[in-house]
């Protein structure tokens, strides 16, 4: 990695920093783990989903409950664990009576959820490795990085939830408070709305605050594996830098989005560029075998799996189309569309099998596109709130948290009796030498 320049030039790391094998491990297992859990969540019912859901994060809380050193903590985790039950039977109520309008919104909030605690522990991995191996030149493994956001999952996950959490519960409690005075209590009801609705606009401010901050929700994260703090610290940090330094918000994100389109369109062209001219030379040999029924059939499932995503990228691009570069960005990228494939000729037993390895072996490669878009991601955020905190807290970039430290200084901690035995041994040698000085002049 070379010297770091500590301004907006350090985002040009991002590209060496994404394509390095170990994060890119770690963002394809967790894209792996990702379509497997979003398949299975589109399958099962709504109501199984949320029962699933309920029971892993009642089981968290019960963990604490059997983990807790103290009373104080033992009551907040039965606390939690109860109300986490009951919110969960509440909730699986609702999916088993829901509407299909409901139910569409439901799983998309399941959805959500799931990407959310995914980026929770591969996002926090992988920014983990980024960050240590930019500031120090360390070279963090795929186990130790899995490692540390398994330590820190929690932090990781409750950062990015906690603002969805807190903007839910504040529309609830408003459409509560107005539900039974507004519904059930003619007259007096309409008065009590009408004379408190300034708490409901103060509710809608404090929501839409809290929105404004889930534009750093890529940083919450880095945040947790620079400082190794918890939940709450990140919050703080990271809208503090929204608010109080929104341009340079604005700027470095500005460029990092400029950055990060030219290197996937350059991947893009590079994988597609391979990919088409191994099929040409195999089809060349091959022949209409190949050329017209087993190449068809991987392009139309390929194109299955990446027509979301590219649609996805081209949404992100046009929402955005003010923006300086962008329109030329959506024009180079339209103009290297997905091919489309008319019909898909059947396969017979020999050349299904050929179809399942070609395909296979596509798959992994379009596996690996996404990861290192993922990874370029995470990467680009690790070295904004880097840049970020400079600028505002004036912290320096080789400042991170070293778990190694911590470590040290707990076992030295624990070991306060040899020191001292060595201090005394010391102090009586001292003592010893002293005496031999002041005897050696009387003996003269």
């Amino acid at each position: 990695m070379r010297e770091l320049r500590q301004d907006w030039r350090d985002l040009f790391l991002g590209f060496k920093l994404a394509r390095d094998a170990k994060r890119l491990i770690i963002a394809f297992c967790g894209v792996l783990v990702g379509v497997i859990l979003l398949a299975l969540v589109k399958a099962v019912p709504v109501w199984l989903s949320l029962t699933v859901i309920g029971v892993l994060v009642w089981g968290a809380a019960s963990y604490r409950v059997a983990k807790a050193k103290s009373p104080g903590t033992m009551l907040q985790g039965l606390a939690l664990a109860l109300g986490i039950a009951l919110t969960g039977v509440a909730i699986v109520l609702v999916g088993i009576l829901a509407s299909p309008a409901t139910e569409g919104l439901i799983k998309t909030g399941v959805d959500i959820f799931v990407v959310l605690v995914l980026v929770a522990f591969f996002g926090g991995a992988i920014t983990r490795s980024a960050a240590v191996e930019l500031v120090t030149d360390e070279i963090v493994d795929v186990r130790k990085a899995l490692g540390y956001a398994g330590k820190k999952f929690r932090d990781y996950s409750v950062s990015l939830i906690g603002p969805f959490l807190a903007i839910i519960v504040l529309g609830l409690v408003v459409a509560l408070v107005s539900l039974f005075p507004g519904r059930v209590i003619p007259y007096v009801g309409e008065i009590f709305v009408g004379v408190t609705y300034f708490l409901a606009l103060f509710a809608g401010l404090l929501m839409v605050l809290v929105a404004i901050g889930l534009l750093g929700l890529g940083l919450m994260p880095v945040s947790v594996s620079v400082e190794g703090t918890d939940a709450f610290d990140a919050w703080s940090r990271i809208y503090s830098y929204i608010f109080a330094r929104p341009w340079r918000f604005i700027f470095y994100h500005l460029v990092g989005f400029v950055y990060g389109m030219a290197s996937l369109f350059f991947i893009k062209i590079f994988t597609v560029g391979f990919v088409w001219v191994a099929a040409r030379f195999v089809g060349w040999g091959m022949g209409e075998k190949f050329r017209d029924i087993i190449w068809p059939n991987v392009v139309s499932q390929i194109v299955e799996i990446i027509q979301p995503i590219d649609s996805l990228v081209l949404s992100f691009l046009r929402f955005f189309r003010g923006l300086p570069f962008t329109r030329w960005t959506i024009n180079l990228w339209e103009a290297f569309p997905i091919p489309e494939v008319t019909s898909t000729p059947p396969l017979g037993a020999a050349k299904g099998v050929a179809w399942f390895f070609i395909f296979l072996y596509a798959i992994i490669i379009v596996g690996f596109v996404i990861s290192f878009g993922v990874s370029l991601f995470f990467c680009l955020e690790t070295i904004t709130y880097l840049l970020l905190r400079k600028v505002h807290d004036g912290t320096d970039f080789t400042e991170i948290y070293v778990e190694e430290e911590k470590e040290e200084l707990e076992k030295v901690a624990e070991e306060p009796p040899e020191e001292e035995a060595e201090e005394e041994e010391a102090e009586e040698e001292e003592e010893e030498e002293e005496e031999e000085e002041g005897e050696k002049p009387e003996e003269g």
